[in-house]
């Protein structure tokens, strides 16, 4: 979902948890809506990377500064970034362990990288003509890059290691949106 199509009036679900009334976030719309959401609203404004009882791969991946914490600006990035890769942010409330190529957007910058590189790890993992990659595809990165073949040195490996783990966590982050009710 493109920036122009949000508003202001995007109206925000809640349920009561805890004593408190939460937002609920269940639809790709409510994600890519999140950097509308008054900080005051959020259930949490930072979390740690370890010790929780969710994914700490996903979590290490969207710690960008690596200091050990998410922060909301974090989740913000992470979740603009995904709304601008897929065709459909609504294909994140699916909660598949598969990704079809097909719901990458190639008509934005993102998109295209996610696109290119998946068919690159797919290819390089020996599935050249798969329509689909999961999160165990882009786990492994010294499989993925076993085969592959640089143009040049250090750069190509860093970029093609940045668009993996790119891919790894809009994999993850598929994966893991999904709320229970």
């Amino acid at each position: 979902m493109a920036k122009s199509d949000r508003t202001k009036d995007f109206r925000w679900r809640f349920h009561r948890l805890g004593g408190f009334d939460q937002v609920r976030i269940e639809t790709g719309a409510d994600v890519c809506h999140l950097a509308e959401l008054d900080q005051k609203l959020w259930a949490a404004l930072s979390c740690p990377t370890t010790g929780l009882e969710l994914d700490t791969h996903t979590h290490a991946l969207l710690d960008t500064d690596e200091d050990g914490r998410i922060r909301v600006p974090e989740i913000l990035a992470a979740a603009d970034w995904t709304c601008r890769a897929l065709k459909n942010p609504d294909d994140l409330a699916k909660g598949e362990a598969v990704l079809p190529l097909s719901a990458i957007n190639p008509e934005t910058d993102e998109g295209r990288r996610v696109l290119d590189s998946a068919r690159n790890i797919l290819a390089n993992l020996g599935k050249p003509e798969a329509d689909v990659i999961t999160a165990e595809d882009t786990a492994d990165t010294g499989k993925i890059f076993a085969t592959a073949r640089f143009r040049s040195t250090r750069a190509s490996i860093r970029r093609g290691r940045r668009h993996c783990v790119s891919f790894a966590t809009l994999s993850s982050t598929r994966c893991s949106v999904r709320t229970k009710s």
